[in-house]
């Protein structure tokens, strides 16, 4: 199970059913991992089993060494392709662009996509930690991935 606990952290547990009943979850929790969330409204998402066995879930935020990739602000949905097993990333961005990330299968990961520095393909004027000189966003946005694909927000009158 993927939650928001009370202190607005992210927790991942285990549930087993009970053996007596297999309609019914047995109440003990076992916390496989907690993550301190920076801001309380980018905490939820997928989790999944990769092809490779493993498990993943999409924080936002939250930074550990456990994170495959980073530089997602609120990937909100994720999906492995059932049959080569790529991941495809549905990404929320601030206020103005939403994008899809591709990893391919065989990705060693650590790709970095770039928020706070970027909000899709282009620097994020709200990133307080943004070089302002006339140099954009700076010698980091070298070190990033572009998305796929973006798509602009618009708001409905």
């Amino acid at each position: 199970m993927y939650y928001t606990d009370t202190a607005g952290d992210s927790v991942v547990s285990r549930f087993f059913v009970s053996p007596a009943d297999p309609d019914v979850a047995d109440p003990t929790e076992t916390v496989i991992l907690t993550l301190d969330q920076p801001f309380s409204n980018h905490n939820g998402g997928t989790v999944a089993f990769g092809g490779d066995g493993f498990l993943y879930f999409s924080p936002g935020d939250g930074v550990r060494d456990e994170i495959w990739a980073f530089g997602l602000r609120n990937p909100y949905r994720f999906r492995f392709d059932r049959h080569v097993a790529d991941l495809w990333i549905a990404d929320m961005g601030q206020d103005a662009l939403e994008e899809i990330d591709f990893e391919p299968r065989n990705d060693p990961g650590g790709r970095n996509w770039g928020w706070d520095v970027m909000q899709g393909d282009e620097c994020n004027v709200n990133d307080p930690a943004r070089n302002r000189e006339s140099s954009g966003c700076g010698g980091a946005a070298a070190l990033i991935i572009v998305p796929l694909t973006l798509a602009a927000r618009r708001r409905l009158r």
